[in-house]
């Protein structure tokens, strides 16, 4: 197996490990300055969706949550797997999942593979807004709810 790629040449590759959400694999490679190494990448099995969720007073809302890889709570926004989903239907999902509002208006502002010197993980970016608490604009805000003015 030989594949070349911007100077990179993958000179053969193996699964170390595998489960419903990721893929990692080990690939010997022969690196742009000709030396040979090896090269590690995690494969998302499905792609993320963000969301960007807007209040009509130009606050972003943020989530925190406890993050078992970096052991500590991370402000975030929304954000999740799409499990199989389309991405739009996947961040409606996480937007009522991670915080209880929903969204009237909903645009896909961009797409990106934030960690890809290490992983292959497409993710759809999300802009929500016209929020309400669960459809219902009468509800106070659940309290993981921060508003952050952009």
């Amino acid at each position: 197996m030989s594949d070349a790629h911007g100077g990179w040449t993958t000179t053969g590759s193996r699964e170390v490990y595998s489960n419903p959400w990721i893929a990692v694999r080990e690939d010997a490679v022969l690196r742009p300055d000709g030396g040979e190494g090896i090269y590690g990448v995690v494969t998302m099995q499905h792609p993320s969706v963000f969301v960007v969720a807007m209040d009509d007073d130009g606050a972003v809302l943020m989530v925190s949550l406890y993050r078992y890889a970096t052991r500590g709570m991370s402000l975030e926004v929304p954000a999740g797997g799409c499990d199989g989903d389309d991405p739009l239907d996947a961040a409606r999902r996480e937007l009522l999942e991670e915080t209880g509002f929903v969204a009237s208006e909903w645009h896909e502002i961009g797409r990106m593979n934030a960690h890809n010197g290490v992983c292959d993980a497409p993710e759809f970016v999300c802009l929500a807004t016209g929020l309400t608490i669960g459809g219902r604009a009468d509800v106070e805000p659940p309290a993981s709810y921060h508003g952050t003015r952009r």
